[in-house]
């Protein structure tokens, strides 16, 4: 019922918002369509332990791509969807139909007052190996999360603001296996801004979160407050950080009970106009972490079981030339972990432990045309796992892909 709720509000919201828009004059070409092709190798796709037998396999995925991003005056409607459709050469049972939107509308009154209200949905194939042993079934499990912003702010750029924030984020998958990790939340929250001056923003708020995970019917609550700063000295760079108190409390699984100090840190840094480096640690439970990187379009596998992450991403883009742009990507995760399951008469088992995972990708960019796009990556992944614990294990596992993608705009 609450999904339902919130669903309907976010489509009467959304609804207001192209209502909106449509009485506004639009930009003659603010669209665009397209249609993709990747090819896909893996050498480990059920992400089983080293040691046991491997499944290599080639998969391709055709996409097909539509937007629309136009300005209104003070506002800003987007939106971007994707449908893809995987195959498989050997395990074709795997096969399966996926989608991603993300639409919005920026808005922008003239009394300082100014926001965002959006939604988020992805249905993709899940991930194997994210926790609990390699779960290998022989139906697509698709993984559904949807994320519903709302947010206000007064204040503008002036040098005190108040931002008011509505949040409602749901994980679903198909297979029953995996019905332990889904769950829904929501956040309300309030920040105060302060610019002391043109180059430093910082910030003060508190978030309250409520949230079930239905399987396990375990209700949890989370209060934060948030201590924060943006610092931009020039072009070059810009740095962020988040610094927060965190109190998360569960009503059935105590060991996934949280209190202490979690944050954020990224740093953007320009040393030319071809080279960028981008840099994250993040510290936070599983879920928040997760969810830090969705979009219609992002690769982050959602579901875990993790109490607490931390995690440091790298990002270095490189402009070899105006149609070739290079990337490199490195990600590390440390996590400790908990996992819940639920036996015969209700009552639940709890089992703890840790692993340690590190991803690196490199890949390449080429823009042909102003409409068509070749791209390739290599990647692998590593993870080691704590002793005797059976909600992680080791594994490795490579990928490579290229692409190739046409938009007309």
């Amino acid at each position: 019922m609450k999904s339902k709720s919130f669903a309907r509000f976010g489509a009467l919201a959304l609804a207001c918002a192209a209502a909106h828009a449509i009485a506004q004059p639009f930009d003659p070409q603010p669209y665009y369509l397209g249609i993709g092709q990747a090819f896909t190798h893996e050498d480990n796709l059920f992400r089983v332990a080293d040691g046991s037998p491997k499944t290599s396999e080639t998969y391709s995925t055709t996409s097909l791509l539509a937007g629309v991003d136009q300005p209104i005056g003070r506002q800003r409607f987007y939106a971007d969807g994707v449908v893809r459709h995987n195959r498989y050469r050997d395990v074709d049972t795997l096969n399966h139909t996926g989608y991603g939107l993300d639409v919005g509308l920026d808005w922008e009154t003239i009394n300082r007052l100014s926001g965002r209200v959006a939604y988020t949905v992805n249905e993709r194939l899940a991930r194997f190996g994210l926790d609990e042993g390699p779960l290998v079934i022989d139906v697509p499990n698709e993984e559904r999360t949807q994320q519903f912003l709302a947010r206000g702010k007064l204040g503008g750029e002036s040098t005190l603001a108040i931002e008011l924030l509505g949040l409602y984020r749901k994980l679903d998958y198909s297979a029953v296996q995996f019905a332990f990790r889904e769950f829904d939340q929501t956040t309300g929250g309030l920040n105060v801004e302060y610019r002391p001056g043109g180059l430093l923003v910082l910030g003060a708020g508190v978030r309250l979160t409520q949230g079930e995970y239905q399987a396990l019917r375990d209700e949890f609550d989370r209060n934060d407050f948030d201590l924060t700063a943006v610092y931009t000295p020039s072009g070059l760079t810009k740095l962020s950080a988040r610094i927060s108190y965190t109190d998360e409390e569960h009503d059935r699984t105590s060991a996934r009970d949280l209190q202490g100090v979690t944050g954020a840190l990224g740093w953007e840094y320009k040393p030319t106009g071809k080279l960028v480096f981008i840099t994250e640690l993040i510290r936070d439970s599983g879920a928040e972490t997760s969810f830090s990187a969705t979009g219609f379009e992002s690769a982050t596998p959602t579901g875990t079981s993790s109490r607490l992450t931390n995690l440091a991403r790298l990002r270095v883009l490189y402009e070899a030339t105006a149609k070739i742009q290079l990337e490199g990507n490195l990600r590390y995760a440390r996590r400790n972990l908990v996992s819940t399951a639920v036996g015969t008469g209700g009552a639940t088992a709890t089992e703890a432990g840790s692993d340690r995972t590190t991803e690196y990708a490199l890949g390449a960019r080429y823009a042909a045309t102003r409409n068509l796009l070749f791209a390739c990556s290599i990647g692998t992944e590593r993870r080691k796992a704590s002793a005797n614990t059976t909600v992680s294990y080791p594994y490795s596992a490579d990928r490579a892909s290229c692409s190739a993608q046409f938009v007309l705009q």
